[in-house]
């Protein structure tokens, strides 16, 4: 609703003024005047600025099919839309955006955990990018760590790792390979790609781990 104001700003100051809906406004003078009032509409666009990413990240999120790797990817376009630079350039007092910013961080401690950083290291089309080698780090362990539970062979889990971030070895060496990523089957859903490939028992069993849907994380969580 506030962006859809947002909108009509121009509609609605024409009408605030417009002779022929005086009549309408007599009535309720308030309305007139925080139309004609630009500290409204400054506001309305702070609203919105804190607003519009976490609706973003809530459209992305949402649904029963949607994989838990998106959640690192999401926790990043948020933190970078509500970066403090971002904050002050719509007016916000400091106690506000410390506010906003741990809001933030505190949500993303909470629903970023080893399983969702290895979850996006493991989908084809993120690759865990963006990730930080720390992260990494503890994605490999993490996949170690319920592979050995499973009893499955750690040197092989660890050649076929090594070979899937290097894009390396006959089958994560191969131009084929990534570029199934991109097909449609794949782009809408990454286990596709993980049973396509065909390499190692450990490797069908890990696309279920790790690309599980994001209501299963939440409702564990």
């Amino acid at each position: 609703m506030v962006r859809r104001n947002i909108g009509l700003k121009s509609a609605l100051l024409t009408a605030s003024v417009d002779e022929r809906i005086r009549k309408e406004l007599q009535n309720n003078a308030a309305v007139k005047n925080v139309l004609n009032d630009e500290t409204f509409w400054n506001d309305s666009l702070g609203v919105v600025c804190i607003l519009k990413p976490i609706c973003t990240a809530i459209e992305y999120c949402e649904g029963d099919s949607v994989s838990l790797s998106v959640m690192p990817r999401i926790w990043k376009h948020v933190k970078m839309k509500l970066d403090r630079a971002s904050l002050e350039l719509y007016g916000f007092f400091t106690d506000v955006i410390d506010e906003v910013m741990n809001a933030v961080h505190c949500r993303k401690e909470m629903n970023i955990r080893p399983v969702t950083l290895a979850a996006d290291l493991l989908d084809p089309r993120f690759y865990g990018e963006h990730l930080s080698e720390d992260e990494c780090t503890v994605d490999i362990q993490t996949v170690l760590q319920i592979a050995e539970h499973d009893m499955i062979n750690r040197k092989d889990i660890l050649n076929d790792l090594t070979e899937y971030r290097a894009k390396s070895g006959p089958v994560f060496g191969s131009d084929i390979t990534w570029e199934a990523v991109n097909t449609a089957s794949c782009s809408n859903n990454p286990q596709t790609w993980w049973l396509s490939v065909k390499v190692l028992e450990w490797l069908n069993w890990m696309h279920t781990f790790a690309l599980v849907p994001v209501i299963i994380f939440e409702l564990t969580a």
